[in-house]
């Protein structure tokens, strides 16, 4: 059987990353569905040992508990794929705000986002909050980069819309001028993005650093619901590294795989913008188009992971990304 026959959520992802098929025909929606309740499930165990306050998330339905995530420090503190010990107070502190977002609906994103910006909170990895008279311009082009994202692919769109929860806007102070992005398995739905005030972070670059952030959330999830999360846990996988075909650098297997998906759904995303006839950004989109088709053009990718315990289902789809991409390459 090809990895095209095989049924798993992976397979379903890289149906979706040629942004032709919707997200229902992808099973998202389910896959989405299935999170949510085992988030509230265990939020709900963990409220009835910390006490009465089970009550309270009770009284949530699955739809209004997902509306409360559209909060910050909800999404920080209860969007976890993996239960953690909350301390009573701080729980029932959580769980009565959830309460009150879905009552006054106090927190969801501006009239046309799909995401909160947050700009307020310092980090706690050394990164600092955006400067005052930077915060403007930062949030400007980030709500241009997701219209970019919407105007060019339904599909795409629904997908940030739909995993991106909330994204912080960060200053790092020793290297200013060096934009980048990154997400943390633990905190699906959030991303952070890292000096948008600098020359580089174009709007075209946030775009891609929006979408790229978005799909880490996605895989995250299919992770979580196939129990695949905790085999990379495992000593031989947390200490394998694998050099990116795409950049050179070094990538632990775990994120190689997230690599090996985001850059074909990149690549699908700007070749989809070039051929629109969209003329605005073609210079940028025709370079981050050819960055992500580099990594295809060399050894399998299947051949790079091949001797690392990833699942079946894993290694399928990244036969199927790497078929896909290959066919679609243009000539050099």
């Amino acid at each position: 059987m090809g990895p095209e026959a095989m049924n798993n959520e992976y397979l379903d992802a890289v149906r979706l990353f040629g942004w032709e098929s919707g997200l229902e025909a992808c099973g998202v929606p389910e896959l989405r569905r299935g999170h949510i309740s085992r988030l509230r499930t265990a939020a709900i165990e963990a409220a009835g040992a910390a006490g009465d306050s089970s009550a309270l998330v009770s009284a949530l339905s699955a739809g209004e508990f997902d509306e409360a995530l559209w909060s910050p420090s909800l999404c920080r503190e209860l969007l976890f794929g993996d239960t953690r010990p909350l301390g009573r107070t701080r729980l029932w502190q959580l769980l009565s705000k959830a309460q009150e977002i879905v009552r006054r609906r106090a927190v969801s994103p501006d009239r046309g986002e799909s995401f909160v910006i947050d700009v307020d909170e310092a980090g706690k990895d050394g990164l600092s909050v955006i400067m005052p008279e930077d915060r403007d311009v930062c949030i400007r082009r980030v709500r241009e980069a997701n219209r970019l994202i919407t105007s060019t692919s339904t599909n795409a769109s629904k997908l940030v819309e739909t995993f991106l929860r909330e994204l912080a806007l960060r200053r790092d102070a020793t290297a200013p001028d060096d934009p980048g992005s990154y997400s943390e398995p633990r905190v699906v739905g959030r991303a952070v993005m890292v000096n948008p005030q600098a020359d580089e972070a174009s709007v075209p670059y946030l775009a891609d650093a929006i979408l790229h952030e978005s799909i880490h959330s996605y895989v995250f999830m299919i992770e979580i619901a196939t129990g695949d999360a905790r085999l990379y846990d495992t000593p031989n996988l947390q200490e394998s590294v694998v050099e990116s075909p795409w950049t050179g650098r070094p990538l632990r297997v775990h994120f190689f795989v997230h690599a090996s998906f985001i850059w074909f759904a990149l690549g699908s995303f700007w070749r989809q913008y070039l051929e629109s006839g969209e003329t605005e950004w073609q210079r940028e989109a025709m370079r981050l188009y050819a960055a992500s088709q580099r990594g295809f053009r060399g050894k399998r990718l299947s051949d790079l992971i091949g001797g690392f315990r990833v699942s079946s289902a894993v290694r399928h789809a990244i036969e199927a990304v790497d078929e896909r991409a290959r066919n679609a390459l243009p000539a050099e």
